[in-house]
């Protein structure tokens, strides 16, 4: 399934999203359902070109965060959605 997000892919697997993003520019992204329940998973390319993944979990109150780190992720997808930069 595909929302209007084009970073969105729900249904595919870390292997199929690392596939997706390999050779692509630094900062390119995409976010799928996580295998942890609840959570949403962020692929990215790092600055050295590795694929890297984060983990989105909920907080209680309804928010957001990355990597339990208390970052928000309204923040980092309206920091990263802009043109060209997800798949």
């Amino acid at each position: 399934m595909r929302t209007n997000r084009e970073w969105f892919w729900e249904n595919i697997t870390p292997e199929e999203s690392a596939a997706m993003l390999q050779g692509q520019p630094a900062g390119t992204f995409l976010v799928r359902c996580s295998r942890t329940p609840g959570c949403l998973a962020v692929s990215y390319v790092a600055k050295n070109g590795t694929v890297k993944k984060s983990l989105v979990s909920r907080y209680p109150n309804g928010g957001f965060t990355l990597d339990d780190q208390g970052t928000c992720l309204n923040h980092c997808l309206n920091r990263y959605d802009r043109p060209n930069a997800h798949l």
